[in-house]
């Protein structure tokens, strides 16, 4: 009679994986969101603004 183990780590080995999954995505929404930061930076009336916001925060000091 042979015995065949039966793997309790299966389902977290699982688990563990569908959670790095999700930490990839998540990672990939993060980059996306820095990137669409990073375009409305560069748009003009908003680098106007935070240049404006620089000079009153140094006006405070």
């Amino acid at each position: 009679m042979e015995f065949k183990e039966f793997n309790i780590n299966s389902p977290i080995i699982a688990h563990i994986k569908n959670l790095e999954s999700q930490i990839k995505d998540k990672d990939k929404e993060i980059d996306d969101l820095k990137n669409r930061l990073e375009q409305i930076k560069n748009i003009p009336i908003i680098k106007f603004l935070i240049f404006i916001r620089n000079i009153l925060k140094n006006l405070k000091k």
